[in-house]
């Protein structure tokens, strides 16, 4: 459904700002202007018509709608002639549950006290009440009369439901101003604003006219709540309803209101009654964060520790599963942080930082090394992260560990494969030293078969773990696909001699750089290249990442794609090499066919 355009009932406002305390006119003489002109006012055609106002206001404990009643009250009550009366109901239940309050206007005495069964006015604090509160329209007089619903909708969305429809967004105003919490905020002030502009041209009232009841009723935070009651007046949209439709309740599987709607939503989870019998229903579960956690840290203590300042244990409880928390924290792909349950309110909370900055706490400390309480002796083939990461768990629970590493340096991909921009080396040694002054024995340079036999291994050793890992690439095995080729690389290989220092052997000034891939490794293979250019005098390279499939289903972080974008990086999607063209034995073009998507696979 497109939406259509609702322009402002203040025309030409400026974006809403905290600005200095309005001054209020002195109520008296606000009183001798109405008394002055009573005559008028009794021969006004809005008040002859409608001489008496009935406004229900549904709201949720703890959004301050009680308050605002209180507020709007005692400003009828002292600068308008018309006699008021304010009254909420509600009763014992918790904050968060449903609550409604009464206001009424009228020229002459007011003589129905009570609940209003049948307004002429309601106010919508939350939308999700029309959900969850059955009688939230009941009695609305065939919608011949004004609704002010608190979203950031457009009030066409509602039409059919009132002849006047008034929406303002103050959930993003309390948000904006830090009125409540990120969590919980509290749009009591700017519904002011709301309401005071819905009955403008009966009550005659402006934001400044409920300084004093604000000043009183909401003794923290007064200049901001003093801001979202003008910027409540001033953002108000409205909408008239060409036609008011009869409501009626429906089953819940009907949506509140979709268009000229005559359905009004009949809750069959919350029903009647007090809310303070619901309890809520407790299972026990693992957290989101944790359950995907490939390492199983418990993120949830980690965090509270570190909440509490206890930086040591903070870091303790990662290393108890992970021994590389400053590598994590950069490189991880943080499925705990993407789980988060607070992505649905605040954001989720930074974890891979966190980590990050345990992590890089721990070059201050010194460590102390474990006993070895095993008389077992263990070897570890390979000192990359799955090697060392084995010897760490190994070394935790007493045994006599020593890893065999063929290269001159232990850290496997990490030291030789991630770009530095991404993992800076050091930042891997200063780990792998942290290993090592807990007890871990590292021994380079020895090739497991060729310089050091299994079977002297055997026999040295009561067990050994071999964690070889995988630095090989993967042939596309497409036509045109020679070992030797110049210009056809692997990516882990480029990777590697890059971080090696390489760069500028692997390319030249003027070199156009085509990745295959979509993976992390084709992204760090694109920005790498991109950086060798640059160095080497290119101001414009020309890299392209080029992939089989659409953006959204890249394996590669989202992240580092976008930073691969804002680089410059181009990326072509839904385009599969073919074949390579070369002449000779130098690489020339690469021929693709275009691809499209297909069902997803099962």
């Amino acid at each position: 459904m497109m939406k259509r355009r609702v322009d402002p009932i203040q025309k030409g406002g400026k974006k809403p700002s905290i600005s200095p305390l309005l001054k209020s006119e002195d109520a008296s003489s606000r009183r001798k202007d109405w008394a002055r002109n009573g005559r008028e006012a009794e021969s006004d055609t809005s008040l002859a018509t409608e001489k008496a106002y009935r406004i229900r206001i549904h709201s949720i404990g703890g959004e301050g709608g009680v308050g605002a009643s209180e507020i709007l009250a005692e400003a009828i009550g002292t600068m308008t002639p018309f006699c008021v009366l304010q009254s909420p109901f509600f009763g014992t239940e918790r904050s968060g549950a449903p609550a409604i309050t009464y206001l009424s206007f009228s020229m002459g005495p007011i003589r129905e006290r009570g609940t209003i069964e049948n307004p002429n006015g309601i106010v919508v604090f939350n939308t999700k009440l029309f959900s969850v509160a059955p009688t939230l329209l009941n009695g609305f007089e065939n919608g011949e009369g004004r609704l002010i619903v608190n979203t950031e909708e457009d009030p066409s969305e509602l039409r059919g439901l009132a002849r006047e429809i008034f929406c303002v967004d103050a959930t993003g105003i309390a948000k904006r101003l830090r009125l409540g919490s990120e969590t919980f905020p509290i749009p009591n002030t700017a519904m002011i604003g709301a309401i005071l502009k819905a009955y403008e041209e009966v009550l005659g009232l402006k934001p400044e006219d409920v300084i004093k009841g604000v000043e009183k009723k909401v003794p923290v935070k007064v200049k901001e709540n003093i801001e979202a009651v003008r910027a409540g007046f001033e953002s108000v949209r409205r909408f008239e309803s060409p036609k008011v439709v009869k409501l009626r309740k429906v089953p819940l599987k009907d949506p509140p209101f979709a268009g000229i709607s005559t359905t009004l939503v009949l809750s069959s989870v919350e029903k009647t009654g007090s809310w303070a019998t619901l309890v809520p229903r407790h299972r026990t579960a693992m957290a989101p964060c944790m359950a995907h956690c490939p390492a199983g840290i418990d993120v949830r203590r980690f965090v509270n520790l570190l909440a509490e300042g206890r930086f040591t244990e903070a870091r303790e409880v990662v290393r108890n599963r992970s021994p590389f928390p400053s590598v994590c924290g950069r490189v991880c792909p943080h499925f705990c942080q993407l789980q988060c349950n607070r992505r649905f309110w605040d954001g989720e909370v930074r974890i891979g930082q966190l980590e990050r900055f345990v992590g890089d706490m721990a070059e201050r400390e010194k460590r102390s090394s474990f006993r070895r309480v095993r008389r077992h002796r263990i070897a570890i083939v390979g000192a990359g992260p799955g090697g060392l990461s084995a010897g760490w768990d190994l070394l935790r629970q007493g045994y006599q560990v020593k890893v065999f590493e063929k290269e001159s340096e232990p850290g496997g991909m990490l030291i030789r494969g991630i770009p530095n921009y991404r993992l800076p080396a050091e930042v891997v040694r200063r780990e792998i030293n942290l290993l090592v002054e807990a007890g871990l024995e590292i021994e380079t340079g020895i090739e497991v078969g060729h310089d050091l036999p299994y079977s002297e291994m055997a026999r040295q050793f009561d067990a050994i773990v071999l964690a070889l890992g995988r630095q090989a690439g993967r042939p596309l095995q497409i036509e045109g696909e020679m070992e030797g080729l110049q210009g056809l690389m692997q990516g882990v290989d480029f990777l590697r001699r890059s971080k090696s220092g390489e760069g500028t052997k692997l390319l030249t000034r003027s070199d156009r750089v085509l990745v295959i891939g979509g993976g992390n490794t084709a992204v760090d293979v694109a920005s790498s290249a991109l950086r060798w250019l640059k160095k080497l005098g290119n101001d414009t390279p020309e890299v392209t990442l080029c992939y089989r499939r659409d953006k959204a289903e890249m394996p590669a972080f989202q992240s580092e794609v976008e930073r691969a974008e804002r680089e410059g990086i181009r990326i072509r999607t839904l385009l599969a090499p073919k074949r390579i063209l070369s002449e000779g034995s130098v690489v020339r073009a690469v021929e693709v066919a275009r691809c499209q998507l297909g069902d997803p696979d099962e």
